[in-house]
């Protein structure tokens, strides 16, 4: 059921640009780089204030630092 609760918002965010794009004639490029900017932000920041903080978060930042240097 969560996996649900996931997809759906997904989906209908396709279904309003589709929408949006098709009937509409409106330009993706403006959202599309909004989205990128400001939403994605918000979103990790979310995602990190409602979950617990464990040492799988140090691994995955020391990993994503050697790939970097590497």
């Amino acid at each position: 059921m969560e996996f649900l609760g996931v997809l759906i918002p997904i989906f209908g965010i396709f279904a309003i640009g589709y929408i949006g794009m098709k009937f509409l004639h409106i330009d993706i490029k403006p959202i599309s780089t909004m989205t990128l900017y400001l939403m994605s932000p918000i979103l990790a920041f979310r995602t990190f204030y409602q979950n617990e903080l464990n040492m799988d978060y140090v691994y995955l930042g020391a990993f994503f630092i050697s790939i970097m240097l590497d």
